[in-house]
């Protein structure tokens, strides 16, 4: 694209979200009182340190609407944000959340949900991704895989990559990154 896209495009994906809300809420219920930061574009081109400064401005805003001490609404269930972006902004979002550099391989449309869970008292045990994080005396880089997958290396938390989910486990809980990947519309036999 040679000039910078159009501001209609964010009020566009909007309705289209909207005209669709019907055929969504009989599996999961949308806050659609949510109130964005920000509903214009950015400066164009944006460098990389701009996009970061305006993602970690965004998670701020968004993690305080449904996460301060004031709405307690929230307050006592998991919480799943759905953010819509591309391979960059996802990993500049995962590096806001976990304060901390990290680059994740992130395929063509792949993210499919981004979870927070918070840590409770007790162990984590994540069974369903054949993996174990202990929590006890707070020493987050216990990890055992079935399949041999773990990796700590340079992250204060634990990374472990199963078939289509990442697990980043920190010491105040624990991102779920599910991956969905969707190319059959790149595969040009089939266009």
């Amino acid at each position: 694209m040679s000039g910078q896209p159009p501001e209609s495009i964010i009020v566009q994906r909007i309705q289209e979200l909207a005209m669709s809300r019907r055929d969504h809420e009989q599996y999961y219920s949308i806050d659609w009182k949510y109130q964005a930061k920000d509903r214009s574009l950015p400066s164009w081109p944006e460098t990389r340190e701009d996009m970061q400064s305006r993602l970690e401005r965004t998670l701020a805003h968004i993690l305080d609407t449904y996460t301060n001490s004031n709405n307690n609404k929230y307050k006592d269930h998991d919480l799943s944000i759905v953010f819509v972006t591309h391979a960059s902004p996802v990993n500049a979002l995962l590096e806001g959340c976990l304060e901390t550099p990290i680059l994740v391989p992130v395929p063509n449309c792949s993210i499919s949900r981004c979870r927070w869970t918070p840590i409770s008292s007790s162990d984590i045990i994540m069974q369903e991704y054949g993996t174990t994080i202990n929590n006890n005396n707070n020493n987050n880089n216990n990890s055992s895989s079935s399949n041999g997958d773990t990796s700590s290396g340079l992250l204060p938390s634990v990374l472990v990559q199963s078939t289509r989910t990442h697990t980043i486990a920190g010491q105040d809980g624990r991102w779920l990154l599910d991956y969905q990947t969707h190319t059959r519309h790149l595969d040009r036999d089939r266009r």
